[in-house]
């Protein structure tokens, strides 16, 4: 099994865990917990699963309408038009449950932002960093002076960065550009995204693994994660 034949199978998993001892599925769990990239996938559709769900149990269904699908064309004879509203009504349910998710660009923004985190603590880890390109190097040395507090904003041309040269990853369909840089003697990487939907911002929020700490926050545009080995105050005190 590959990884696109795991995702048509776990995009009929059920978030509740229902499944989880279902054969049909056994296979493509196996490879989601051998696969960090795809695993990250499975947990972002079970967060849209489970809260998609959440929003249409808010939905009040017009009061018959299970008798109205059951007894069809016969209801059209005894209220005339009323299938049309009925059918009118569930179709507005359904687009406000999307809605509220698809086009909700700071929910779908902050689940990213935890998968971010997750993936630059595995990558931090384990990953041969690099990257070259004049921009890449310009951007190193911003990160790289002491006076640069990254959080308040650093010089980002993402176009121009992934063209020339910066190491680039992919993560839940998104293209990922991380940077490594010294600071007080120490090594940091820092992994940048493109914002979904408006420039919004957020606080940074902190996330620690083994022997790292990863911090995230969206500025102007992009979400940022800054992972360190250094510990989270180490992290906290370059943004």
């Amino acid at each position: 099994m590959n990884t696109q034949e795991a995702k048509f199978l776990l995009r009929a998993y059920r978030p509740g865990g229902q499944d989880a001892e279902d054969a049909v599925f056994s296979e493509a769990l196996s490879l989601a917990k051998k696969d960090p990239a795809l695993n990250a996938w499975q947990a972002r559709e079970q967060e849209w699963d489970a809260a998609f769900a959440a929003r249409l149990r808010e939905c009040d269904p017009p009061a018959g309408l299970r008798e109205a699908v059951l007894s069809g064309a016969r209801v059209e004879e005894r209220i005339p038009g009323w299938p049309r509203r009925a059918l009118l009504a569930l179709a507005a349910c359904l687009a406000v449950g999307l809605g509220l998710l698809w086009m909700d660009s700071s929910w779908r923004n902050s689940n990213f932002s935890s998968q971010l985190a997750l993936y630059a603590i595995d990558d931090t880890l384990h990953a041969k960093h690099g990257g070259h390109g004049e921009p890449m190097l310009a951007l190193q040395a911003v990160l790289q002076n002491p006076a640069t507090r990254i959080a308040r904003g650093v010089p980002v041309d993402f176009a121009k960065l992934k063209a020339n040269g910066c190491r680039t990853l992919s993560l839940a369909s998104r293209d990922v550009l991380e940077v490594c840089f010294q600071r007080n003697g120490e090594e940091y990487h820092l992994y940048v995204a493109l914002s979904v939907g408006t420039r919004w911002h957020t606080e940074p929020a902190f996330v620690e693994g083994p022997g790292i700490a990863v911090a995230t926050w969206t500025d102007g545009g992009h979400t940022f994660a800054l992972a360190g080995t250094t510990g989270k105050e180490a992290v906290r005190s370059l943004l």
